[in-house]
């Protein structure tokens, strides 16, 4: 897990850190010195699972300071990886993966709650989701399931007109980056009442367009 507000590095962030190349990072493992910082990421490092380390933890490691912590409460803004979110949700990672490439393969369906929710954020390589949207992910699939006629969820507002709902959407998103808010996809998806494929849609096209800075 990559804590709220927190920047993960991998190897290479690691040795860009340590003033070192690659080669010698992993000749000399400085992370199995036993004061280095732990790894976010849990489980034997892969391809698409490497190894991740909280920035600010191995810059005070290399200059030599106090390491400091990093947040030990959840927050909706944590990254969760594949196994973390599979978790939450309920079910295996091999689940995850294979829901995931039901996904890929579907034809879109604007009425149809997706199996698993696609990724907010790609770090070093590894698709992350924000627990905010396995969350609302879980919860909708909940409501779904107990709805008459599989409705939309308790909650929903009118649908906005379609020619007006990219223009709601990136307000609504620039509103919370003035607050310092990270809306996900779900939380846009239950603010504006449009399907969860629309909202995917319009988020990313807005955040094509405004990159963080």
């Amino acid at each position: 897990m990559i804590p709220a507000g927190r920047t993960a590095v991998d190897v290479a962030g690691l040795a860009e850190v340590y003033e070192l190349s690659i080669h010698q990072l992993k000749r000399l493992k400085p992370w199995e010195h036993p004061k280095h910082p732990p790894t976010l990421t849990t489980g034997t490092p892969s391809r698409g699972h490497p190894r991740l380390w909280d920035l600010d933890q191995v810059r005070a490691h290399a200059a030599g300071q106090p390491i400091p912590p990093v947040p030990s409460t959840e927050d909706a803004a944590d990254l969760l990886d594949v196994t973390e979110a599979a978790a939450l949700l309920g079910i295996s990672a091999g689940t995850w993966h294979a829901y995931a490439k039901q996904e890929r393969e579907a034809a879109p369906d604007a009425e149809r709650t997706m199996l698993v929710p696609p990724a907010d954020a790609v770090v070093c390589g590894t698709e992350f989701w924000l627990r905010s949207t396995v969350l609302d992910h879980r919860q909708r699939r909940q409501e779904r399931a107990s709805a008459p006629r599989g409705g939309r969820p308790p909650g929903s507002t009118d649908a906005i007109p379609k020619g007006q709902v990219a223009g709601r959407i990136s307000a609504l998103l620039a509103e919370a980056e003035a607050e310092g808010e990270t809306l996900s996809v779900a939380e846009v998806q239950r603010r504006t009442g449009t399907a969860y494929t629309t909202a995917l849609k319009h988020v990313r096209d807005y955040r094509a367009q405004h990159p963080p800075a």
